[in-house]
């Protein structure tokens, strides 16, 4: 698992592990939600394999993800990423982060939805397209708050 990237990680904290460390000040909260969204984005394939996600990745004993190919693709399609990606949307909402009312009204739509993993069967494209937009909106979102100068 990737380690902060970010000055002063003298303790190779994961992204996930920081949370603990940071101070809950509104900045610090945009920084680090600015940073984890982008990696829960870029770390997690959009691809959708016709087999079961579950026969293709496994997690290392220093919690890598890890593949029978090696590559080390882990998918947003896994139950576990959406369950993953729910806690961590519901934090951002819980923060007050988020004020976006298209995106609350996404994000609300994703808490109510039943998803396909829930009921045995593989992830949708539709599903993965509305994970995508949410992250779109999230980042996109954080993305314009730390760069206005009246935060």
């Amino acid at each position: 698992m990737s380690t902060i990237e970010k000055e002063g990680n003298e303790q190779n904290l994961t992204i996930f592990e920081e949370y603990r460390e940071i101070p809950k000040q509104k900045a610090a909260l945009e920084d680090y939600y600015f940073r984890l969204f982008n990696y829960i984005n870029n770390a997690f394939s959009d691809d959708l394999p016709d087999v079961d996600v579950r026969t293709l990745i496994g997690i290392t004993e220093t919690g890598e993800w890890d593949t029978i190919t090696g590559s080390g693709i882990a998918y947003k399609c896994q139950g576990n990423y959406i369950i993953m990606f729910g806690s961590w949307i519901r934090s951002i909402v819980e923060d007050s982060l988020i004020q976006d009312s298209e995106l609350i009204e996404e994000i609300n739509y994703f808490f109510s939805h039943n998803f396909s993993f829930t009921k045995g069967e593989f992830t949708s494209k539709e599903e993965i397209n509305l994970i995508k937009s949410i992250l779109n909106g999230i980042i996109t979102n954080l993305s314009v708050r730390r760069q206005s100068p009246t935060k």
